[in-house]
């Protein structure tokens, strides 16, 4: 058999080999490709509480809140963050302060916060700290308790829940007057208070050193 036919074979016979294994190479199974047709589910996480969204805060500016300390417990609704109340001589001027508005996802919606302050037309406004519940981009306040009068409001915030029995803690700080000042001066004694919130309700005050 001449050299040029032995040639001829070998080179047939890897050429063969070659296609073999390319063949086998191309059925296996890539481990580490992805099918540019098969869509990344999304990554979803609950949000961490802390300040309220801009769409949060609208809504809070038109909710519909009550006015303590008035017969009847009469409500009003607000018109961009602010409301009136004048019946059978009982006065009120409602203002929200947006700027101290915070919120929590709960498993219905969202448990919303806020400072509203109260004028029944003296000199001084009472300070609430407001709990409101969204479900279904609904509002509708739940809570409500007395911070104080003649204060500012310097922060608010909220902790996760750590105790494991749904409840979790919201915190607000602000100055009040101290006892030697007077009604106009401006507050410099500074508090902190923290209240336990369980099922869209204040269940504590709990004071903070």
């Amino acid at each position: 058999m001449s050299r040029t036919i032995l040639l001829t074979i070998f080179g047939l016979l890897l050429v063969i080999v070659v296609i073999t294994l390319y063949s086998r190479l191309q059925g296996a199974p890539q481990k580490n490709a992805i099918a540019l047709d098969t869509p990344t589910p999304p990554q979803t996480q609950a949000r961490e509480p802390g300040n309220a969204s801009g769409s949060a805060v609208s809504k809070l500016q038109d909710a519909t809140v009550g006015i303590p300390q008035t017969p009847g417990d009469p409500k009003i609704r607000l018109t961009n963050g602010s409301g009136e109340y004048n019946q059978d001589g009982y006065k009120a001027f409602v203002s929200l302060l947006p700027e101290y508005s915070v919120d929590r996802q709960t498993a219905e919606g969202y448990d919303l916060f806020s400072v509203i302050s109260v004028n029944y037309g003296g000199s001084g406004n009472f300070m609430y700290l407001t709990l409101f519940q969204d479900v279904a981009d609904v509002v509708s306040e739940k809570d409500s308790v007395l911070l104080g009068s003649q204060i500012r409001v310097t922060g608010l915030t909220i902790q996760k829940d750590a105790s494991g029995k749904g409840e979790y803690l919201v915190i607000v700080s602000f100055n009040e007057l101290g006892p030697n000042q007077a009604m106009s001066e401006t507050p410099k004694v500074s508090v902190t208070k923290t209240f336990t919130v369980k099922k869209h309700a204040f269940i504590s005050l709990k004071p903070t050193p």
